[in-house]
């Protein structure tokens, strides 16, 4: 990554469980964000590596977040490197297959990117590295194995 993006607000326009429903994260170096089972953090992280990565995993578990066919949407707020970043994804759930980046949109400082572009200002993060990360935090829920083969594998 060129900078340090401090994530303000993850906001689920339509995402699974979730409709219009924000997650301030505050904008500062380190979030955790902890509840109950079936509160929304898998959700949420999703949503989150689908804004910055583009959608990831298996067409099987994208479905876990609407139907085929339902579009399903959110935005990420904050700061990259001091100056304003806005992304907002809108993506077309599909029977086979995962849904097309294409409906990823990045501001950067009101300088519109596309994906192609955005993914270039954030060099080296990709949807496994994501992935990993977010495994690698949740090692209480998985196996030693399973979290070492995702950080491996990224």
């Amino acid at each position: 990554m060129t900078g340090q993006l401090l994530i303000d607000e993850v906001y689920a326009e339509r995402f699974g469980g979730l409709d219009n429903t924000a997650l301030a994260l505050g904008g500062e170096g380190l979030v955790v964000v902890h509840g109950p089972n079936e509160s929304g953090k898998t959700t949420f992280a999703t949503l989150l590596a689908w804004l910055l990565a583009g959608p990831s995993g298996t067409p099987a578990d994208s479905l876990r977040f609407g139907a085929p066919h339902d579009q399903v949407s959110g935005r990420l707020d904050g700061r990259l490197s001091g100056q304003t970043v806005r992304i907002e994804g809108a993506f077309k759930l599909l029977q086979r297959g995962l849904p097309n980046a294409n409906g990823l949109t990045a501001q950067l400082a009101g300088t519109k990117l596309n994906l192609d572009g955005w993914r270039t200002t954030i060099g080296g993060i990709d949807a496994k590295v994501l992935t990993a990360t977010y495994r690698m935090w949740g090692a209480d829920l998985h196996s030693d194995e399973d979290v070492l083969a995702e950080i491996t594998q990224a």
